[in-house]
């Protein structure tokens, strides 16, 4: 009898509790949803900037979105990345060639280069992702391209 008492209480202040809390939580929910469509939206642009600076056909958008995920992780480079994205505007809705005239603006300062510089190692010191892209690797370990077909140039035409 004591327990059933116990969790008859028990069960009545929790139903209490997501009363209150649900009802105190709409204005909570609305900005963090829109934090996450912030997130989101800053995730796609870095992806886009991504993709225009290091084109692979190869690699699908979740990799960038991935990789660029992964600089966000960065205490450091995240105000640089937030700031610089938001600086672009409406990147996304721009056409590519207009896309890549506003990188070509920026392409000295320091969000080009907080994204750029990372970038290049993570896609190009990623061995699972030179698959992806025609990548070989890298030919010091196995003597230099002299030994690595240097000369197996088939993508240039014939004179």
């Amino acid at each position: 009898m004591r327990t059933r008492r116990r969790f008859i209480a028990a069960t009545g202040q929790a139903t209490l509790g997501v009363w209150v809390v649900t009802s105190n939580a709409h204005g909570a929910l609305a900005e963090t949803l829109s934090v996450l469509e912030a997130d989101t939206r800053l995730l796609q642009t870095l992806a886009r900037v991504a993709r225009l600076i290091y084109p692979h056909d190869g690699l699908s958008d979740s990799v960038y979105v991935r990789i660029v995920g992964d600089l966000l992780g960065d205490p450091q480079n995240t105000a640089t990345l937030s700031i610089g994205a938001a600086n672009l505007g409406e990147f996304l809705e721009l056409d590519e060639a207009q896309q890549i005239a506003a990188l070509q603006r920026i392409e000295n300062g320091p969000f080009f280069n907080a994204v750029k510089t990372p970038l290049m190692g993570a896609l190009y010191n990623s061995p699972e992702l030179w698959t992806m892209i025609d990548y070989a690797g890298p030919s010091f370990p196995f003597g230099g391209y002299i030994n690595r077909g240097f000369d197996d140039i088939d993508w240039l035409p014939t004179s």
